[in-house]
């Protein structure tokens, strides 16, 4: 009986270390993006999606992508911006508001590549829920006019 309780308080001490790893190094990023220091805040936002199990903490989690996907998207790295995206849309129990950001951000990166028709389905699933999310209808215009011209 003694080994169970010492066990059982071994896992919540192990569970509450990881939770204040990626306390620790998710705030850490947050200050190091404000900063706009975005190696730095990139660093600490994977540190600390690398601390904690994703399928246990899918909120962490996907607090993570969604700081990740932006940093990248600031950086100008769009294939990096749209992998967080996905690996964030994949996670389970995501909220509407997170998955429209990341969907957002994605569509961004998809249009900065030249991945009109993706990016237009990106944007196209946020018009079909909210039609006024952000700049959402500006930007599937401006991709329809870019789209036109070009021809198919």
């Amino acid at each position: 009986m003694f080994a169970d309780v010492l066990e059982e308080v071994k896992t919540i001490t192990e569970g509450e270390s990881a939770r204040e790893e990626f306390d620790t190094h998710f705030n850490m990023g947050v200050a190091y993006r404000e900063m706009n220091l975005l190696d730095d805040a990139i660093k600490e936002f994977e540190a600390a999606a690398n601390s904690l199990d994703s399928a246990a903490h899918a909120r962490e989690m996907v607090q993570c992508c969604g700081m990740l996907s932006t940093c990248y998207l600031e950086k100008g790295m769009a294939r990096s911006t749209v992998r967080w995206c996905q690996t964030g849309l994949a996670l389970a129990d995501i909220s509407s508001h997170e998955s429209m950001a990341l969907r957002y951000d994605m569509g961004v990166a998809y249009s900065l590549t030249g991945e009109t028709d993706k990016a237009l389905e990106c944007f196209g699933k946020l018009f079909d829920v909210d039609p006024t999310y952000r700049d959402v209808a500006q930007r599937i215009d401006g991709l329809k006019s870019v789209s036109q011209r070009h021809g198919p």
